[in-house]
């Protein structure tokens, strides 16, 4: 019970103020705790925020784009499975609650890098790294090594990135309304994705 209000508390928190700005102390007497039993719980700022990590992605209900386990035996099949990733990314990116967390990190990063290895090393929100062993696995490509299909993971991903995400942190709408809806914006990534991965198509 105690450990969930210091979550509840160090969540609301860290992200209204940003890691820099939050002690231990606030958090008790936001938690309505005594330090000693804040650090019972935590041993440290760093592990706690690790934690209200994840306490975040479920209070905000924030669903992480997932891949199927089966790997596609055809061009149809994987363009679904494709498609269905890349609708889930677009929901993720546009999510008010995600685009608050990466405000968050952008404001941090430069006095505490360690930060972005906080969140983005868990494997569990990798999404990039998904699509790379996605991509990898699939038989309809040939890849020199895992790093290749890494790097064309990373085009497509920061394709999605450059109309959801970033055109919202910086407050570029006009960006953001060039595509009429979800959709649009799926199919115009799709499509680059293809161009993107023909040089690596088996003959």
């Amino acid at each position: 019970m105690k450990k969930t209000q210091i979550l509840n508390a160090a969540t609301n928190l860290f992200m209204r103020y940003g890691f820099g700005m939050v002690t231990m102390d606030k958090v008790a007497q936001e938690a309505k705790v005594s330090k000693a039993t804040v650090y019972a719980h935590f041993a440290g700022k760093e592990v706690l925020f690790a934690a209200i990590l994840e306490n975040y992605f479920e209070q905000s209900a924030i669903s992480v784009p997932q891949l199927p386990v089966t790997i596609a035996q055809n061009e149809a099949e994987f363009l679904k499975q494709l498609t269905d990733f890349l609708r889930e990314v677009y929901n993720y990116y546009t999510n008010p609650a995600v685009i608050k967390l990466y405000r968050l990190l952008i404001g941090e990063v430069n006095q505490f890098p360690e930060i972005f290895d906080w969140v983005f090393g868990k494997q569990s929100i990798q999404t990039t790294s998904r699509l790379s062993d996605f991509l990898f696995a699939v038989r309809l490509f040939s890849f020199e090594s895992a790093d290749s299909a890494y790097l064309i993971a990373c085009k497509i991903m920061d394709m999605l990135r450059g109309v959801t995400l970033w055109p919202q942190l910086v407050n570029n709408y006009h960006k953001y309304d060039l595509y009429p809806n979800g959709d649009a914006v799926v199919a115009d990534i799709l499509n680059g994705a293809k161009i993107l991965l023909q040089q690596h198509r088996l003959t």
